[in-house]
């Protein structure tokens, strides 16, 4: 039995096509499904009425976050993805959610999977942004 759960998710307020691009990309090199750029803020909600509640604990005001640094991780959800050398935003929005982890690493996925995608190249980090 599938047990349904809910996510906040922090969207760009601009569509930022070049991540789009290299989302679709790398999900076409392992025929997996392409998903819309988004930071995980909370995850794990097991009911609409605590995802209201946690909703209204988080901070409304607007931010400007640059997503400066590639990095490859070890899970499935965050195999490549983009994160920020600033991250007091994220923190300050999630810090007054109770039991919130405190291991959390904001970030923007760029490819999930086990395994990198075919076509990522390490060496062309070195001279890109985003």
């Amino acid at each position: 039995m599938n047990i349904e759960t809910y996510s906040i998710w922090l969207q760009n307020s601009q569509h930022n096509k070049e991540i789009t691009n290299l989302i679709n990309r790398y999900a076409s090199d392992g025929s997996k499904d392409s998903f819309f750029p988004h930071v995980t803020l909370v995850t794990h909600i097991v009911t609409e009425e605590r995802g209201v509640e946690t909703l209204t604990q988080l901070s409304n005001d607007k931010c400007d976050i640059v997503f400066d640094k590639f990095s490859i991780g070890d899970t499935y959800f965050q195999r490549l993805y983009l994160e920020s050398s600033d991250n007091s935003y994220f923190f300050n929005s999630v810090s007054k959610i109770q039991g919130w982890p405190s291991l959390w690493v904001p970030h923007l996925s760029l490819s999930y999977g086990d395994e990198l995608p075919k076509s990522f190249d390490p060496g062309s980090l070195m001279n890109s942004s985003l």
